[in-house]
């Protein structure tokens, strides 16, 4: 027996944009990161990632801190938008992003309706590579992605001991101060976003 299809969440920006403030003033969209959504529609991963549908392009993923918001690992999304693609697919960016050429492996990145996100472990990874100090929202952001999705850890781990590069020694100091600092907040039971 087939699991019934998930409705789509629709798409607001295709709204007229009188529609889209009259919607708004009624109660009928609220904000939703820089988009909208329909007050109808449960904040999840789908409704945040549809929400960003005007700055994602076909072969373009919401990546770094937008990917950990549309996960539920931050409660505001952040500014300016993280966008990625494979390298030579630059896009023309638009108002309000950063655009990020990358080299992805299969299965780092997956659809939630028709657009794309980094998993939660790609996701990590990205931040890991930040140069400097990891500034704390990043750092609750790993946190909290590493804690609610399963496995996560353990792609992380093992991603970071594949490579000798010398890139990969500041990812990998980053995800030894991680867990050192919340060992216990990793292993701790998993939340909801809401929480």
């Amino acid at each position: 027996m087939h699991a019934p299809a998930r409705p789509v969440p629709p798409r607001y920006d295709r709204w007229p944009i009188a529609l889209q403030y009259a919607m708004r003033n009624r109660g009928a969209l609220v904000q939703c990161g820089p988009g909208m959504r329909g007050a109808g529609w449960p904040d999840s991963p789908t409704v945040r990632l549809t929400a960003l549908a005007p700055w994602l392009q076909t072969g373009v993923a919401a990546s770094h801190l937008t990917a950990a918001w549309v996960w539920g690992a931050l409660d505001d999304c952040p500014k300016p938008l993280s966008v990625s693609s494979d390298p030579g697919n630059h896009r023309r960016v638009k108002h309000g992003s950063r655009h990020h050429e990358l080299r992805f492996a299969a299965g780092d990145r997956i659809h939630l309706g028709e657009f794309q996100v980094t998993t939660p472990a790609r996701t990590v990874l990205d931040l890991l590579h930040t140069d400097g100090q990891l500034d704390d929202l990043a750092f609750g952001a790993c946190v909290r992605l590493l804690r609610d999705h399963p496995g996560a850890r353990d792609r992380v781990a093992s991603s970071l001991a594949r490579y000798s590069r010398p890139w990969v020694k500041r990812a990998r100091e980053h995800f030894a101060a991680l867990a050192a600092t919340h060992d216990s907040a990793l292993d701790s039971p998993q939340r909801s976003p809401k929480e």
